[in-house]
């Protein structure tokens, strides 16, 4: 896959989350009534269901049929082993320790420049409230969200395209991920995408180090569903 192809794909698939985000998110909310949670977890996951789509289709035009044996060969998807585990500690606290520096940095800046810089790192429809409990209804919605969420990003960004990118290097391989995973998040705003860096070169890193699809899925779900649990639970703030 050539590099132009390659940012063909993160580049649409901004589109369609900015889209999503920045249209379909208030489109939802005044035609249902919903909360804008739910409304995030409708219209974003639209798109990582079409993410999730696109890697079994691009996999099935590769081979007449789709099995859990293609899948596992094709997408990376190896039993993981103890180096494997280890490469995702070494990640989850790395891309954690710069994270919390990073979000100090950001709280500093808009403690010093408040009119210029926001308190508030999310985009509104990332800014999760605290759920009441005749509210935990909401996290068998999260659930089949934050599967396509992760297993839709991880098994296209990482288990097909990353694999198959036609670069010089190693390095630049992940590097040009990395990029395109940015460049994907490009709708919830410059604070977020500063605040994601940690993760965003760190995890295509690990998952090309490793040449395993696991990892990745591993880092990307362990601390994406943590933050969201942890914030809905009140134990963190959004």
């Amino acid at each position: 896959m050539s590099i132009y192809k390659t940012l063909l794909f993160f580049g649409i698939s901004s589109i369609l989350l900015f889209l999503a985000t920045h249209f379909g998110i208030d489109f939802t909310i005044s035609k249902l009534g919903i909360m804008p949670m739910i409304a995030w977890f409708i219209n974003g996951g639209l798109v990582f269901i079409i993410l999730f789509s696109t890697a079994m289709i691009l996999l099935k035009r590769e081979h007449k049929t789709l099995s859990f044996k293609v899948l596992k060969e094709n997408l990376n998807l190896k039993p993981l082993t103890k180096r494997d585990l280890v490469w995702t500690l070494i990640g989850i606290l790395t891309i954690s320790a710069f994270s919390m520096l990073i979000m100090k940095g950001l709280t500093k800046l808009s403690n010093l420049y408040p009119d210029i810089i926001s308190s508030s790192f999310s985009p509104p429809f990332l800014d999760f409230p605290v759920l009441d409990k005749s509210e935990y209804w909401i996290y068998l919605v999260w659930i089949p969200f934050f599967f396509f969420n992760i297993f839709g990003e991880e098994l296209l960004w990482r288990g097909y395209i990353l694999p198959r990118q036609k670069v010089k290097s190693e390095t630049a391989n992940w590097t040009l991920n990395s990029f395109g995973w940015l460049l994907f998040h490009l709708a919830f705003g410059w604070k977020l995408m500063i605040l994601l860096l940690p993760i965003l070169i760190i995890n295509p890193f690990i998952v090309q180090k490793t040449k395993n699809t696991w990892t990745g899925i591993l880092i990307h779900g362990l601390i994406n569903g943590s933050g969201f649990l942890l914030i809905t639970l009140g134990v963190l703030n959004s």
